[in-house]
């Protein structure tokens, strides 16, 4: 393959220009591989399903590869490259793949980085925003003396919300989705290297392309139902509806039609408990962080100018705020709606918002809690490749308002 020079370092036109050659010089192969395409065609394989709903492998579904080091699958995704893993090992054996040297696969097949938890790197996502991002906002001047109590902070959260949802996500829903996430979320990746940087051609031709054992490479894995990652050779994907999948499936009692419904989860199921966790838990650490204000003795009056008196904030028992705040429903609906409509650029105004709130309050009253949330995700959801047919960012002019 010949070389080219692309680069997260380069400027951007260069890095376009190189990008294109790396492209049309991936060798094709012996047998016309297909390849998969994280960075244009196939940004979202395994993280949205046939509606375009944000999808993650439930815990239950996930198995151990085999190997020295601890790497997960979805599990007919694991037991197919264990198949492969072995077959390369009996290559090894027979002599077929040469034992020395510096080939891809003379040391076997190795997983080093499979599935990865995308609720725990959301966890770690809200700690850094609330830390980094909304902590600095909440204690600064102007802001902070106007927090006596839960309401106002949620008040001044759906602010903070309607100012930076256009930087980053709220939801796990839109993390999932956005450039933050990552193909390893699917269960349907696997990496047998973790020392190579995805923005650098040089060492994807060098150590991969170039390599004596790449057609062999490729040629083994789609005989067990693998694709490679175009941008990143050392990432095999499984091929959706390939017959040797298919076969791991069954023996793990799916197939291409339950698998969703049989391993996964749709985000947007928990989006609203995640809400009421993460402002109980940005509530009580800023009162810890910040426990009195100074409020003006006459209301209304400049703080600077007048009198004050020390008030002191209290801390959210759980039991309090069962009574006081997570059990009202309707609440947390239109909280809900309101920081997804914002976090997809819905171009929205009053009515439709409270129109839309209002009929997702009906749907969990007569309904229920999924009817309700299924709603709520056809309204607000933004559809794969909606950002090529809207050319800029759409901001709606409603506001969040608790009835």
């Amino acid at each position: 393959m010949k070389y080219s020079f692309g680069s997260n370092e380069l400027p951007a036109s260069s890095s376009y220009d190189e990008r294109v050659r790396y492209a049309n010089n991936y060798p094709r192969g012996y047998s016309r591989h297909v390849s998969v395409d994280y960075w244009y065609d196939n940004m979202l394989f395994g993280r949205i399903d046939e509606n375009q709903d944000a999808i993650y492998p439930d815990i239950g579904s996930i198995k151990r590869l085999a190997g020295d080091d601890e790497v997960f699958a979805v599990n007919f995704v694991a037991d197919a490259f264990n198949s492969m893993r072995a077959t390369v090992n009996d290559f090894i054996r027979t002599g077929a793949i040469p034992s020395t040297g510096f080939g891809i696969l003379s040391r076997g097949l190795n997983a080093k980085r499979g599935w990865r938890d995308p609720r725990k790197d959301y966890f770690s996502f809200m700690k850094g925003l609330y830390l980094g991002d909304i902590l600095p906002l909440l204690i600064s001047p102007g802001i902070n003396e106007d927090i006596l109590n839960f309401s106002d902070f949620v008040d001044q959260f759906m602010l903070l919300v309607e100012r930076f949802t256009l930087l980053q996500p709220y939801t796990m829903t839109e993390y999932i989705t956005s450039n933050l996430g990552t193909p390893l979320y699917s269960g349907w990746a696997i990496e047998i290297d973790d020392s190579l940087d995805h923005g650098d051609d040089i060492p994807k031709i060098a150590i991969y392309a170039n390599d004596t054992q790449f057609e062999t490479y490729r040629q083994i894995a789609a005989s067990h139902g693998f694709n490679l990652d175009k941008n990143a050779p050392w990432r095999l994907v499984a091929i959706p509806r390939s017959p040797q999948i298919g076969t791991k499936m069954a023996n793990n009692e799916v197939n291409f039609e339950t698998m969703v419904d049989k391993l996964y989860k749709k985000s947007y199921l928990s989006d609203i408990s995640d809400l009421k966790f993460y402002l109980k838990e940005f509530y009580n650490n800023f009162v810890r962080r910040n426990p009195t204000v100074h409020v003006p003795l006459i209301k209304g009056e400049n703080r600077k100018r007048s009198l004050t008196r020390v008030v002191n904030r209290d801390i959210m028992t759980d039991e309090q705020y069962q009574e006081e705040w997570e059990s009202d429903n309707a609440f947390w609906v239109r909280l809900y709606i309101y920081v997804r409509a914002k976090e997809t650029n819905r171009d929205w105004n009053q009515y439709k918002f409270d129109q839309v709130s209002q009929k997702a309050a009906q749907f969990l009253q007569y309904s229920g809690e999924d009817a309700a949330y299924k709603f709520i995700n056809k309204e607000v959801r933004r559809l794969w490749g909606e950002d090529k047919v809207i050319k800029r960012y759409r901001r709606g002019n409603f506001r969040f308002q608790r009835k």
